[in-house]
């Protein structure tokens, strides 16, 4: 695993592919901002999911990316497999999980 900081300062991992991680190809997890193209991806996987990850306003997206707060697990190639949208709480000095989403082709594997 290593860490590669973007040119936005932004810290991103990149995980070898390996029999233990859920995809047959590199993947790496890092935050993207509502211009990155795999924005509409995460949208779209939201949207599919709708009915168990709840309301989440397209804005509520825009304003986590934004922030640096919308982490997406992509492929190289950058095929979304899933994200995590969070929210800081300073007083509580923690971080929340709004929604965790992974795409249903990649759940239940080991």
């Amino acid at each position: 695993m290593s860490g590669v900081t973007n040119k936005d300062g932004m810290e991103s991992i990149t995980l070898p592919a390996a029999q233990e991680l859920p995809v047959d190809e590199p993947y790496r997890v890092e935050a993207i901002g509502p211009e990155d193209p795999r924005f509409k991806d995460v949208i779209e996987l939201w949207g599919n999911e709708r009915k168990t990850l709840g309301l989440f306003p397209v804005g509520a997206f825009v304003t986590r990316a934004q922030a640096g707060h919308l982490l997406v697990a992509s492929t190289q190639k950058g095929a979304v497999l899933g994200y995590i949208a969070y929210r800081l709480q300073r007083r509580l000095n923690c971080a929340a999980i709004i929604h965790l989403c992974v795409g249903p082709n990649l759940r239940g594997r080991k």
